[in-house]
Formats: structure tokens, sequence, C-alpha cells
């Protein structure tokens, strides 16, 4: 293929698929468009992302992948001059597939739950795998050779390329999105002919020297010990922080303070498989009336009771109603409205229940880790068809293998995660809804920054420290941040951190899946729809929350 056919090609593909998303209105998913033909394996990669969102039944995902396999094959075999056989570019996909699969699954699972470590531990390891397959493209015998230095160079060059894109798409202007895609497709063009000539123009040792089958190994068991990390690192640390840490002895009426008259009641959230055995040391130096939420509840004398790790897996309205009844026996014992300080899954909770509430006797809420866009993503329960079914059954694969590595069940089938897809509509925006009466502040990881793609703000003050996912209660930096929230004050947020944030958001885009809309789904109503470019509609986020809330 000529020069100019191959940018025609390339510069094509990524301006149709942009324009069909732009004529959609689907932004969430525009991150991909300029990689629909980036050389191998990038165009593999970005359509499982789709696959994985977008099928509705086992059938629906068997007739997409053979039609999606043909076509990358058709069009790999059209894009590397010379032209392989179309057999050969077909097979080279399917074995592409299968490795991809994994980590696409696990970011599949990062649009369920908002945590960054899933992004660490797919995204790197996808990149490794370029590095180890992507000749296979281009010549045979791929597999005894080592890849040639140069093309490892196109691999890293693309990877940066493809980042950028998707942030300078994130942040531009609807009109901007077909011609940033076409201007992306010159450079896969490019990179296609550099990675050819780097594979096939120079010399080459035929010494047998099978780094590919050594590596895909090694990364195979880094399946297994790379989403144990993940999956594990959801859960919050909570029963080894500070506010953990008291050595012995009861804690006085199980409240965690210091119960004078003077202290503001503050009510402290663990998060996602943390646990609490009744003891606690204050998480907070200063006048305040520290207690526990109890993922188990309350005793007959209003106490919060301890709790396991297993019990943070219970329904988020069951969770909400839990802490609304903590809430008001804590305003009832000490006669002044309550600050939350909570965590992780703990936000989660608390923002829901308080959205959900008219009148609830809570003066501030202070989210630390924050679940961002948590449910943009479904699958249906065990069982049943619907949209996602195979990425389901994907997750419940990841968790039975990592289960032998980890004590944390993330199943999706447990009734928190399953809570989150089912209730999605109130669940994807409800951060930034105003809550009447209710200061409300965020401190965010640096890290988690990957976890959603969002170039919008939330809504909310915020804070961003530099910090990955879970355990900052006890962490200086977070809470210097959380100590002036309750103090009365609102840190401003001028920080390097901060405009960090707001650049690696946006481009973590690119290897993101994309969000299936609300209004796709029939299991799904409400909430409104950012990811069709549509605003929030908190009315009918606060009404379905309500609903909940009530019918406890």
């Amino acid at each position: 293929m000529s020069r100019w056919r191959l940018i025609a090609l390339c510069s094509g593909a990524g301006a149709l698929e942009a324009a069909l998303l732009t004529h959609l209105g689907v932004q969430s998913g525009m991150g991909l468009a300029p990689q629909v033909n980036a050389p191998a394996p990038f165009g593999v990669f970005h359509d499982l992302r789709w696959l994985i969102v977008y099928h509705n039944s086992w059938p629906g995902f068997l007739a997409e992948a053979a039609a999606v396999l043909f076509a990358r094959g058709l069009l790999t075999a059209l894009t590397v001059p010379p032209r392989v056989l179309l057999t050969r570019s077909i097979a080279f996909t399917f074995l592409v597939a299968l490795l991809l699969m994994p980590w696409t699954i696990l970011l599949f699972g990062l649009a369920v739950v908002s945590v960054s470590w899933l992004f660490f531990a797919a995204v790197p390891t996808v990149l490794l795998l370029a590095f180890l397959v992507h000749h296979g493209a281009i010549t045979s015998g791929w597999w005894r050779r080592a890849p040639a230095p140069r093309a490892l160079g196109w691999i890293v060059l693309t990877f940066v390329v493809m980042t950028v894109a998707a942030g300078v798409t994130a942040v531009s202007p609807r009109g901007l999105w077909v011609p940033i895609a076409a201007l992306t497709g010159v450079f896969n063009a490019w990179a296609w002919f550099g990675m050819v000539r780097a594979v096939t123009g120079t010399a080459r040792s035929r010494r047998f020297l099978p780094l590919a089958p050594a590596g895909l190994a090694l990364l195979l068991g880094v399946v297994v010990g790379g989403s144990a990390i993940g999956f594990a690192s959801v859960s919050h640390p909570a029963s080894t922080s500070r506010a953990d840490a008291s050595p012995a002895g009861p804690d006085p009426g199980n409240r965690g303070g210091r119960g004078q008259a003077t202290s503001k009641p503050v009510l402290v959230a663990g998060g996602f498989w943390s646990s609490w055995n009744g003891r606690s040391a204050p998480a907070f130096s200063g006048p305040y009336d520290e207690q526990r939420f109890s993922y188990r509840g309350l005793d007959a004398g209003g106490r919060p009771l301890p709790y396991r790790s297993s019990d943070t897996q219970q329904p988020l309205s069951q969770l909400e109603r839990l802490m609304a009844d903590q809430v008001d026996a804590l305003y009832r014992q000490t006669g002044q409205p309550v600050s939350i300080v909570a965590e992780s899954e703990g936000s989660l909770v608390a923002k829901t229940y308080l959205t959900g509430s008219l009148h609830a006797p809570v003066s501030t809420l202070i989210m630390v880790s924050p679940l961002v866009q948590p449910g943009r993503v479904y699958y249906p329960p065990s069982g049943v068809e619907g949209w996602g079914v195979v990425g389901g059954l994907g997750l419940q694969g990841l968790s039975d293998t990592v289960g032998t590595e980890t004590t944390v069940d993330l199943a999706p089938s447990q009734p928190f995660l399953r809570s989150i897809v089912q209730d999605a509509p109130a669940l994807r925006s409800v951060l930034s809804c105003p809550v009447t009466g209710v200061r409300q502040y965020a401190v965010l990881p640096l890290a988690d920054a990957v976890a959603s793609g969002n170039a919008k703000p939330l809504g909310i003050p915020t804070a961003v420290v530099p910090a990955f996912h879970g355990g900052l209660l006890g962490d200086p930096s977070a809470d210097a941040v959380i100590q002036q929230v309750l103090g009365g004050g609102t840190p401003s947020d001028s920080s390097l951190w901060s405009l960090a944030e707001q650049v690696i958001g946006p481009a973590s885009s690119a290897w993101q899946v994309p969000a299936l809309p609300l209004s796709l789904n029939s299991a799904w109503s409400g909430g409104g729809d950012p990811s069709l470019g549509g605003s929030v509609d908190c009315s009918a986020i606060r009404t379905q929350l309500a609903s909940q809330l009530a019918a406890g």
C-alpha cells in the first residue's frame, strides 16, 4: 500500500468513528476513536473495550466478536505494507485478543467501582504485552526472535500520542473531535511505516531467542498477582490505621471520643473490607467527639457494634439506613449536628444517604478517596442475559482466580457491587449534587485521577493529595485538609497536585472502557446521562435515593 493510501485509511477510520460518536453524542468513548487503526496491538485493545461493554447477550457477544475479529484482521492486513495474508492476520488478532481480555475485564471492573489500583494493574501490563507481540502483525516467526529496539520506541511513542490525543479530545469542544481523530490517524500511518521498517528493514539474527513466549509466561503469573493486588487494594486498610491503633481497653461508651460536652460530634466511616473491633483511638486531634460508623449497626443502647470485613458487602440501600440510624442516635446523644468523615465506600454511603434525606442532622461531609462516577457499565445478575453479561462473568472468573491470593471478596454478585451497577443512574453523578444545609468537601488522591477519565470538576470544593486510593485517614497531608474543614475553613486547592489531576484525568480516558448510556439499558432509569453530554438531574437522583431510604 502506498504511503498516501495508508494515511487515508488510518485517518479516515479514526474520523469515521469520531463522527459516529459525535452524531450519537457519546462523549465517554471519544478517547478511543484515535486508536481505531493504531499499530498492533492497540487496535485490538480498542475493539475489546467496546465489545466488553456493548453486548447484551451471549449470542450477541459471539456474533459481535466474530465480526470484530474479521474486521480487525482485514484492517490489519490492508494496513501493513506489504500486505500480510488475511488468515494470518486474523489468527494473530485472535491470539492478541485472548492475551488482552483479562486486562480488558479489569478495566471493565474499574468502570464498576472507580478504584485506581485496577487501572495500574491493567494498563502497564497492556503496554508490556505490546512490547512482546507487536511484530506478530508484520512478520511470521515473530515469537522466535527478539523485538527490534526501534519498534519498541514506536510502541512507546504510540502509547504517548494516544494518551495525549484522548486528553486533548476530552477538553476540546465537540466540533474538534473529528479533526483530532483524523490528525491522530496521520500519526498512526507514520507509526505503522516506522514499525514495519524497524521489523523488516534491517538484518536480523535468526538465532532462536523466544523472548515473547517467555515474557508471556511471566505475564500469565502477573494476571494472578497483579489482579490480586488490584482487587485487594479496593479494601480500605482501616483496621491498621491510626484510627484503630488503640492498644487495649474498651472505648468509653464505645464512642471513640472524649465525651466532652463541648466537643463536636464526628462520625468516621471506613471503606470497603475495613473492620473494627470496637476500640479506636481518636483519628483527629481537637475538640471532637468521634464515633466510628459500624457496618453492623447499633446495639440496644445506641452504641456502634464492632464489625467484620464481610459486613461492608451489604447493599448500598441497607448501608444508607444504617448510617441514618447512627447519625440520628449520635445527634440525640450530643444535641449537635454531626460531621461525617468517610473514606471510599463509606463516602458513597454517606453521600447517597444525605442526598436522599431531607432533614438529616449533619453539618459537614468530608469525602476521602470517594468513588468518582461508579456504575459506568452494567452486568446482569447471575444466570440472566443483559448488557455486559460476559464482562460480569469475566469479573467472576478473575475474582475466583485471585481468591486464593487475597481474602477480599470482590465477586460481582456480592451485594455492594451488585447495588452499584443496579443503581447506576443515581450513583454516577451523585457526588456533584448539592445537599441542602451540608458543607461538602472531597479529598482526592492523585492516583485516582486515572479512575474515571473525567474532564469535568466534581462541582464541590476539593483538594488533591499525592497518594493512592485508600488509607488516607491518618495520612498527614490528608489530615491537614480534614482538620481545616472540620474547623470551619475551606482549604483552597491551587497546588500543582490539582493541576496534575486536571491533566491526568482526561488523558487516562484513552485507556478506559466506554460508558454504557443510561437510556440504552432497560434496567436503568432516571438521573441524567453525562456520557451523552447531558446535564446531571439531581432532582431525579434525590427522588430515587429518598425512595430507597424510605423503603427501610
